[in-house]
């Protein structure tokens, strides 16, 4: 298993432990490049966001290339996701100055915020849930 796939795993296992119903690998709309574009997750049981919350993982524990997608990331988010996002950063490899670039293309309507998990974590068992029924990864809609 790719040390991505873990983190997304961890990740998976936190939304389950705090509540947050939530899809895997989610079709959220045609990418900058005209392709299908994915969400890791998308949250769904959240009162703030009724027609869900996508999250994006982008784990990278030493010297890489995810902080190079950054860019490619945030405008997919901003441009063409059906539903706003959040991104969880972590691992601690990424280039000094590339977690404060993708903040600094937050906004309050679609890059809702960029956490490491930590930060995140701390959001989910603050976040407020709806009554919608907990099934994992298959949605009850």
């Amino acid at each position: 298993m790719r040390s991505g796939e873990v983190a997304e795993e961890v990740i998976a296992a936190a939304l389950k432990g705090v509540g947050i119903v939530f899809d895997r690998q989610v079709r959220v709309g045609i990418s900058i490049f005209g392709y299908e574009l994915f969400a890791d997750f998308v949250l769904l049981n959240l009162a703030d966001y009724p027609d869900g919350l996508a999250l994006e993982s982008k784990w990278q524990d030493r010297d890489g290339t995810i902080d190079e997608k950054f860019p490619y990331v945030a405008d997919n988010i901003i441009e063409r996701y059906t539903v706003p996002a959040i991104v969880v950063a972590h691992g601690g490899g990424q280039r000094p100055g590339a977690i404060e670039y993708l903040r600094s293309r937050c906004d309050s309507k679609k890059l809702i915020a960029v956490f490491p998990f930590e930060k995140f974590l701390s959001w989910a068992i603050r976040a407020r849930r709806n009554g919608r029924r907990e099934i994992y990864g298959q949605a009850d809609r």
